[in-house]
């Protein structure tokens, strides 16, 4: 089996598979190196957690027993059922998950740019924790 994306998603089936299939052999393909603790954004937000409590290492949410291929995924092949990877890896699998997670593109908001976060009223919590961060500071000015 191969699970492509260890957002909160991947990382969530990975546990619950690994703890019900005895001897599955369970590829997660991800490059990302840190975790990012999604709804944990709307606390900093709130200026209720530092910046730094939604960021950990992917490796911690992983369970023993499965292969961490710590690289994109660039195609999957339904046919040969294989996933390609960046680095050139193919990657068979009997059963897939995507599950990527999503990519906000702050820059089709016509008018707007992260460089306005923390002025005028302007927050983006979802940008990130540092952006997070400069929301709070946005409602710590207007309150």
């Amino acid at each position: 089996m191969a699970i492509i994306g260890a957002g909160a998603a991947g990382t969530a089936l990975v546990n619950h598979l690994v703890m019900r299939l005895d001897g599955a052999k369970i590829t997660l393909v991800d490059a990302r190196a840190e975790h990012l603790y999604q709804p944990g954004l709307s606390l900093v937000a709130a200026g209720l957690k530092p910046a730094g409590y939604t960021v950990s290492n992917t490796t911690d949410w992983l369970p023993q027993g499965i292969t961490l291929v710590a690289e994109h995924a660039a195609a999957i092949d339904p046919i040969a059922k294989t996933v390609a990877t960046t680095g050139g890896q193919s990657i068979p699998y009997d059963f897939l998950v995507v599950a990527p997670g999503l990519v906000l593109d702050h820059d089709a908001i016509e008018g707007f740019s992260l460089d306005m976060v923390d002025q005028n009223g302007i927050g983006a919590l979802y940008a990130g924790p540092h952006y997070a961060a400069k929301t709070w500071e946005a409602a710590s000015k207007f309150t």
